[in-house]
């Protein structure tokens, strides 16, 4: 009888320690560990949208773009995504006024949208696998990709 008790205790506490192994695994996910590519980033290209707001279908199409190598901005924007990260099926209603494509030794990484217009319509989000993954941007990421518009050319 104690042989099983203790059988028992073994088995639980083995199954407790794998759970909790796998709670920590899922916890640590990131942005960055989830797209790696992303995390080894070098260099990065602004597109703004010239009139997010305006055809659905269309709004996308016109935009200024401005590149940048800047270790500390890439460093500051790849922080916001090394968070856990919000995953919908669908977008969010509220529409991105742009997007980054984030280039790791010249070959793309990954595409980042943004949307800076604050009042619950701040953040970056990717698509992986049909799913939308959502990041939290805090005010100085949000000021600094608002700042960088006026760096912006025309293609």
């Amino acid at each position: 009888m104690l042989l099983l008790w203790l059988v028992g205790f073994l088995a639980c506490n083995t199954e407790q320690k794998q759970s909790a192994a796998v709670q920590d695994e899922i916890k640590m996910e990131t942005g960055l560990t989830l797209e790696p590519m992303l995390a080894n980033a070098d260099s990065v290209q602004f597109l703004y949208f010239t009139n997010p707001f305006g055809d659905s279908l269309r709004y996308t199409r016109y935009y200024t773009y401005h590149n940048s190598g800047d270790t500390a901005l890439i460093r500051t924007l790849k922080n916001q995504m090394d968070t856990s990260f919000q995953v919908q099926p669908a977008p969010r209603t509220c529409r991105s006024n742009g997007k980054m494509f984030f280039y790791s030794k010249g070959k793309e990484a990954k595409t980042v949208y943004f949307a800076t217009q604050g009042n619950g319509c701040s953040y970056l989000y990717y698509i992986k696998n049909g799913l939308f993954y959502y990041f939290t941007i805090n005010t100085s990421a949000e000021n600094l990709l608002k700042a960088l518009k006026e760096k912006t050319i025309e293609p």
